[in-house]
C-alpha cells in the first residue's frame, strides 16, 4: 500500500469552464521524493491543495494510507486534525499561511495541538527557532518580517510536528541564494524511509538533486507518464 495514491483524479473550480486537473493518477510512498514541474497554469498548486485536504477530486480517489480522503470525512474533526498531523504543507505565498501574533507562537502553534507538555513545547520551539535562523525575530509578528523570514517560519512550524508527507509549493521563492543553499541541504537531510516528500521546483538543479521522482503536468492539465521524461522537463 502506498503512502500517496490518486487514481483518475480530475478537478474543476467552480465557476469555471475547463479542468484544472484531468485524470491525474499516480502512486507514491514513503522513502521517495517527487518533484512536481510543469509550465504556469498547469495545476501543480491545485493537486498539491488536493494532497493537503483543502480541495476535493470532482472525479476520481485520492487515497492517504490506504485511506479515501472526502471533504465529509474531513469535517470530522479527529480524522481532520489525524490527516494534518500526518500531512504538512507549505503554501507558495506564506502570507496566507502565517496568522499568530509571533513568529515563536507561530512555531509552537502545531505542537501544542498535538498535546506536548509546556516544557516539551518551549524545548522545540527554541530548537527550531535556533534551527531556521529566527531566535532573534522569536518575538516579532510575521507580518513585520522579510519574504524570507516568512518562509522560514512557515516551514518550522510545518517541521515542528515531524510530519509523515511534506509538501512544499516552491519552497524556494523569497530566498537569497545562500538560504535555498541551506534549504536544499536541510531538505536533503530530511530524506528517510519514514517520509515522503514532494515540492514544485521550476530550477534544474535543485530539483535533480534532491528529487529521486519526477512529475511533469503539461499545459493540457495532464501527466506526462514517463518519468524520465519528466526528469528532461523540468522547467
Amino acid at each position: 500500500m502506498s503512502m500517496i495514491e490518486l487514481n483518475r483524479v480530475s478537478f474543476r473550480y467552480r465557476d469555471e469552464q475547463e479542468d484544472s486537473l484531468c485524470e491525474i493518477s499516480a502512486s507514491m510512498d514513503t522513502g521517495s521524493c517527487w518533484c512536481v514541474s510543469g509550465p504556469n497554469g498547469c495545476g501543480k498548486t491545485t493537486l498539491f491543495r488536493i494532497l493537503a485536504g483543502l480541495e476535493f477530486p470532482t472525479a476520481g480517489t485520492y487515497r492517504c494510507g490506504g485511506e479515501e480522503i472526502t471533504a465529509k470525512k474531513m469535517k470530522r474533526n479527529e480524522f481532520s486534525w489525524n490527516f494534518h498531523r500526518r500531512v504538512g504543507y507549505l503554501f507558495q505565498d506564506s502570507d496566507t499561511q502565517l496568522f499568530c501574533s509571533s513568529v515563536e507562537e507561530e512555531i509552537a502553534f502545531g505542537i501544542e495541538q498535538l498535546g506536548f507538555s509546556d516544557a516539551e513545547i518551549r524545548d522545540k520551539t527554541d530548537e527550531y527557532l535556533e534551527l531556521f535562523n529566527l531566535t532573534r525575530i522569536r518575538k516579532k509578528a510575521p507580518f513585520h518580517i522579510s519574504g524570507g523570514e516568512k518562509k522560514r517560519t512557515a516551514l518550522a512550524a510545518i517541521l515542528v510536528t515531524e510530519p509523515e508527507v511534506l509538501i512544499l509549493d516552491e519552497p524556494y521563492n523569497n530566498l537569497d541564494e545562500d538560504m535555498q543553499a541551506w534549504l536544499l541541504e536541510f531538505l536533503e537531510k530530511l530524506k528517510s524511509p519514514e517520509r515522503l516528500i514532494l515540492f514544485a521546483d521550476h530550477h534544474r538543479n535543485s530539483a535533480s538533486a534532491l528529487a529521486d521522482h519526477f512529475l511533469y503536468l503539461n499545459k493540457h492539465h495532464r501527466i506526462e507518464k514517463d518519468d524520465a521524461e519528466a526528469r528532461q522537463r523540468v522547467l
